[in-house]
């Protein structure tokens, strides 16, 4: 079988198309129906664009951006920032902030701040030459590796020149459970680092600890909110004596947030009674539901993502309850 199709028409047939033409004269009864059909479709669009303007179905709205006006608010250049998560410095040898292409890519993020913190920043010891741990430590909870480890001089040094090299600010988040006895925050480990990077002149902005309202579940520990204020402002005594008065301390980087018993804005308040002038910002953790138990739906259901504003105005409401004009980090 071909799939090719032959024309069976010859050149004499074409030349007889005049003739055709003229031999299929319209009936005048059908032009009468033609004409007859196009005035109800006239009918019909007209009364179809009168039920419009009088009940419109699409609203049109016009939005009129007058330059002249003054600005409501001006956001820091740093507005979009992120953060490196401590926990990839348990194997900082495989971390690529040595890499050449990595620090390209990551200097289109810049300006910003990189925060250098999380749940492992409560379990980093620097420069600690004895063994801290006999074995490893799993959060029964979410299985997160909460084991103590240490990191050296080089590796802060690597840290510090990877964030220059990428045209960011970098937010180190120390460790507040080294304790003493008496319950007080140790600060020798936080005083070897800041005396370290001072002596190599870095420009460092700093933290104390990583959502101490969940301790109690992540760790087994306890740290009343006053207590975290007065080792805050133990914090900023150090910062200002080794020179950095000018470098933000922020936290207390709370979460649970906006939860039913309000569990986060309770501590900030706390803290923020208690605090003697120690913080720069007032900075909490957002999360919309719990990543682990979160179905897919979950991420495109438009309820869950309205939680934020409630969330800002709760924090923002704890805030102004404690007294203090602080602004907040998210």
């Amino acid at each position: 079988m071909s799939y090719f199709i032959t024309n069976d028409y010859g050149k004499n047939q074409y030349e007889k198309v005049g003739e055709i033409r003229t031999q299929s004269t319209l009936h005048p009864a059908f032009i009468g129906l033609i004409f007859l059909s196009f005035c109800m479709i006239f009918i019909i669009l007209s009364l179809w664009n009168i039920d419009n303007t009088i009940n419109p179905k699409n609203n049109t709205y016009v939005f009129y951006l007058k330059s002249k006006r003054s600005l409501l608010h001006t956001v820091s250049n740093k507005f979009l920032s992120f953060g490196l998560d401590t926990s990839l410095l348990r194997d900082i040898k495989n971390l690529p902030i040595k890499n050449n292409k990595f620090i390209n890519l990551v200097q289109y993020l810049a300006p910003a701040y990189i925060r250098i913190g999380g749940t492992s920043a409560d379990c980093l010891y620097f420069n600690q030459t004895i063994r801290i741990i006999s074995e490893k430590v799993i959060n029964p909870v979410d299985g997160q590796d909460i084991t103590n480890f240490t990191i050296n001089e080089k590796d802060f040094e690597n840290l510090y020149n990877f964030s220059i090299k990428s045209k960011l600010r970098m937010i180190f988040d120390l460790n507040v459970l080294i304790r003493n006895i008496n319950g007080s925050w140790d600060d020798i480990n936080a005083k070897n680092i800041i005396s370290f990077a001072k002596n190599k002149n870095m420009k460092i902005d700093w933290q104390l600890g990583n959502e101490p309202n969940s301790f109690h579940h992540v760790f087994n520990i306890n740290i009343t909110a006053i207590q975290l204020a007065y080792d805050y402002h133990q914090l900023r005594q150090l910062l200002n004596e080794i020179g950095y008065s000018k470098s933000l301390l922020v936290g207390p980087e709370v979460n649970h947030v906006g939860d039913t018993n309000h569990m986060g804005e309770h501590y900030a308040k706390t803290f923020l009674k208690n605090d003697k002038n120690s913080i720069n910002y007032v900075t909490w953790h957002q999360y919309y539901f719990n990543g682990k138990e979160a179905q897919l739906i979950d991420f495109i259901n438009i309820s869950n993502f309205n939680y934020l504003p409630k969330q800002i105005k709760s924090m923002q409401e704890a805030i102004q309850s404690s007294g203090k004009i602080i602004p907040m980090w998210l």
